[in-house]
């Protein structure tokens, strides 16, 4: 059995960005296309399950951060001064 076709309208910008990738590459434009909306997909997907698995945390009750607990998470991922 083969895979389903789908059409749908691309912008010219786009097709061509896909276009040159394609050729830096040495694949055609279906490979290319194939390859990012694998990517897409699979990144969306992830985004959803995290989602889910947060949701189900907080309505079993937490754990949570308070306030300056989150600042201090974000801070030390970012590595931004924060104002006095």
């Amino acid at each position: 059995m083969s895979d389903p076709t789908v059409t749908l309208p691309i912008p010219q910008g786009t097709l061509d960005a896909i276009d040159r990738i394609a050729a830096d590459r040495g694949v055609d434009r279906v490979a290319v296309m194939e390859e990012a909306l694998a990517a897409f997909v699979a990144v969306q997907d992830g985004q959803v399950r995290h989602i889910e698995r947060a949701v189900a945390a907080a309505d079993a009750g937490g754990p949570f951060l308070d306030d300056e607990a989150m600042a201090a998470w974000v801070r030390d991922r970012t590595r931004l001064p924060v104002a006095p």
